[in-house]
């Protein structure tokens, strides 16, 4: 089943370059694994330091798989420290229908 995960980051001043380079960098990566459809970054329109990247998977199993990758995991490690409090990430499926 399709879903859709939010990954929402509030970034430290100074920091907004390196963590956009990495998030490009990161999508970059996941447009190469099994299962990815397309992903964006959304910029706070009244806090620009609030970042939302948002990704569209085939199914859980595999945004898992890229979440748990260790590549990926090191360079989620590199940004923590221009992070003001951790990421946060939800998980979303399409449709306004009770799921059974």
């Amino acid at each position: 089943m399709l879903v859709k995960v939010l990954i929402t980051r509030r970034i430290k001043p100074g920091s907004e370059m390196d963590v956009l380079l990495t998030l490009n960098s990161l999508r970059a990566r996941a447009m190469d694994q099994p299962g990815y459809i397309s992903g964006e970054t959304l910029v706070g329109h009244d806090d620009p330091r609030k970042l939302v990247v948002v990704s569209t998977w085939e199914n859980l199993e595999q945004w898992q798989r890229w979440k748990d990758d260790p590549s990926r995991a090191q360079a989620e490690a590199g940004l923590e420290g221009h992070l003001l409090e951790p990421a946060t990430y939800e998980v979303f499926t399409p449709g306004a229908r009770p799921r059974k």
